[in-house]
């Protein structure tokens, strides 16, 4: 036992364990002559010697060369042997979630007569001992074929193994599947804990898609309405342009008709002159009213269109309406003529 006294005493004590156990007095579990067999050509001869380096190393109480080899061994070949060897030295050093992954799968793959029968009450006990160190997770996922994360390391996909081995702490579980809504679920482990976890997906609802419907869309009346309220707007500022230059020429002839004097358009016969000024101030009235008028009739169409657009149901399968709109000038007023169906 000096060769363990490096090790903290949590794992000094597996390692007895390891030794009490042990086929042959300071050996491995399994002796080397059954090293891996499932390794072809070079591999399988490689697999062999590192087995019996490591071996060796454990003989000599080098945990950490007894390691490094059969953790070699174990990359070239996965096969009970190597993984009872590999998982009573990690015991030993204290990798005790390593050491309860590769301890399970030696007993899912012990021979089921012979040495396998044998060697089996060992591998429980040291079993048992690795996950008194961590925590054990009984992970049920709703959704098949779901990938499952353990703080960010891929577990594979649902179902999974029935015991997940984890580091005593935090950690974060993740399910995703498509179609579905990811999951997340944050456990504490303590030591020797064994706990059930139900990830539960959730489907995303997926709307259908949108098919377009004859007729829908921007209403042909929508659009005729806005354009003829942009249309009145145009032509009642042209209305309010040409009265004004209507207003500023009467305003210039009855400024040179004072300078006549007062009683200048007097009379039952008025001057050309007075003619002139009587038919500005006319046009200019008559294009203020029209101008008044053509923003009247846009307001009002702006107004029926947004109510039209806005508030007022539309049958898909409804006739396109046909609209037309067309501003009214009179010496006497103004306006937009709308005509059409809706």
């Amino acid at each position: 036992m000096d060769r363990l006294r490096h090790l903290p005493p949590a794992a000094r004590r597996a390692a007895a364990g390891v030794l009490a156990v042990a086929i042959v007095s300071a050996a491995p579990i399994v002796p080397a002559a059954a090293a891996p067999q499932s390794a072809k050509g070079g591999d399988a001869s490689q697999a062999r010697d590192l087995h019996a380096k490591g071996k060796r190393a454990y003989q000599a109480g080098d945990m950490r060369g007894a390691y490094e080899a059969y953790a070699a061994a174990w990359a070239l070949t996965k096969t009970f042997d190597i993984a009872a060897n590999l998982g009573a030295v990690e015991l030993a050093t204290a990798r005790f979630r390593d050491a309860a992954e590769h301890l399970t799968f030696a007993l899912a793959n012990l021979p089921v007569s012979g040495d396998g029968d044998r060697q089996r009450p060992a591998l429980i006990k040291l079993l048992d001992d690795a996950k008194k160190q961590i925590a054990t997770l009984a992970i049920k996922v709703s959704v098949d074929r779901a990938a499952v994360t353990l703080d960010g390391r891929p577990l594979g996909q649902s179902p999974l193994p029935e015991a997940i081995f984890v580091d005593l702490g935090d950690h974060v579980l993740v399910a995703s599947a498509p179609t579905y809504a990811p999951v997340e679920l944050q456990i504490h482990a303590d030591k020797g804990a064994s706990i059930p976890v139900v990830l539960s997906l959730v489907p995303v609802t997926v709307a259908p898609p949108v098919v377009p419907v004859p007729g829908s869309g921007t209403s042909p009346v929508t659009v005729t309405g806005f354009v003829t309220a942009g249309l009145g707007l145009g032509v009642g500022t042209a209305l309010a342009i040409v009265s004004k230059i209507k207003a500023d020429a009467a305003g210039v002839q009855l400024a040179a008709l004072q300078g006549k004097g007062a009683n200048a358009c007097a009379g039952a016969s008025p001057s050309p002159a007075c003619v002139t000024l009587h038919d500005a101030r006319a046009g200019r009235d008559a294009f203020a009213n029209a101008a008044l008028w053509t923003f009247v009739g846009a307001g009002v169409v702006t107004a029926g269109t947004l109510v039209y657009t806005f508030a007022v149901p539309r049958s898909p399968a409804a006739k396109p309406a046909a609209v037309s709109a067309v501003p009214i000038v009179t010496p006497g007023g103004g306006g937009l003529l709308v005509s059409g169906s809706f």
